[in-house]
């Protein structure tokens, strides 16, 4: 009887740490569209501005 109520724990508790970490990875893909990205290059020759918008 422990060793099974032992095991229920363990799986539910191995269930919610899994939801838990699916969930928290979750991005939508349109998420790139709200906030701008900045792109920092280091030493090199601006080309053109309008490329990284």
């Amino acid at each position: 009887m422990k060793g099974r109520s032992k095991r229920r724990i363990g799986m539910l508790l191995s269930a919610v740490m899994l939801t838990g970490t699916v969930l928290s990875g979750v991005q939508p893909a349109f998420a790139a569209e709200k906030a701008k990205i900045d792109v920092w290059d280091f030493g090199g020759v601006e080309e053109d501005v309008s490329a990284y918008d």
